[in-house]
C-alpha cells in the first residue's frame, strides 16, 4: 500500500507548479483544500479501523485530486494522457500485485507468528515486484545493474 501511495504522490509532483505557471492559482487552491479535507477523512478512517484503511483512504484521496488536476492540465496545456501515464504502468501493476499477495499471505499465515509472517511477506513482496519489473521492463533492470556496478547506464528507462 505504501508503494501505491508513493506512486500516486510522485505522479503529481509537477501538477501544482504547472497549475500555478499556467494561471490556475484558483484551481491550485481548490485542489489543496480538497486534498486536505480528504487527508483528514483518511486519518479518521485510520484512527478507527487501522493503518491499512488510512493508506487506502490516502491513496483514494491522492488519486482523486490527481485526476482532477490532470484533467485541468490536459485542457490547459494539452498534456497527453497516454504519454504521461505509460511509464507508470509497470510500477503500478507491480505494486498492486505485491500488495494483494502480501495481504493474502498475511491472512493465511497468522499462526506463524509476527516475525516469520513479516519476513515471508517482505520476501514475497520483493520477489513479486522484482519479477514483474524484470519480466516487463528489462531495460530498467539493465540500468539499475549499471548504476549499482558504478557504470554509466547505456539504455534509457522506458518504464
Amino acid at each position: 500500500l505504501l508503494s501505491i501511495y508513493t506512486l500516486a504522490n510522485f505522479l503529481q509532483i509537477f501538477f501544482h507548479p504547472l497549475l500555478i505557471a499556467t494561471g490556475g492559482a484558483g484551481s491550485y487552491l481548490l485542489l489543496n483544500v480538497l486534498h486536505a479535507a480528504g487527508t483528514v477523512s483518511a486519518c479518521f478512517l485510520g484512527a478507527y479501523w487501522g493503518a491499512p484503511w488510512l493508506l487506502a483512504g490516502l491513496i483514494l484521496n491522492t488519486s482523486f485530486v490527481a485526476v482532477l488536476a490532470f484533467a485541468y492540465l490536459v485542457r490547459r496545456v494539452r498534456l497527453s494522457w497516454l504519454s504521461y501515464w505509460r511509464p507508470c504502468l509497470i510500477p503500478a501493476v507491480a505494486g498492486s500485485l505485491m500488495a494483494v499477495a502480501v495481504v493474502l499471505l498475511g491472512s493465511l499465515a497468522k499462526n506463524l507468528g509476527l516475525l516469520p509472517t513479516a519476513a515471508l511477506q517482505i520476501a514475497l513482496g520483493v520477489g513479486i515486484y522484482a519479477g514483474v519489473v524484470y519480466f516487463f521492463s528489462r531495460d530498467t533492470v539493465s540500468v539499475l545493474r549499471a548504476m549499482i556496478g558504478g557504470h554509466r547506464p547505456t539504455a534509457t528507462v522506458s518504464a
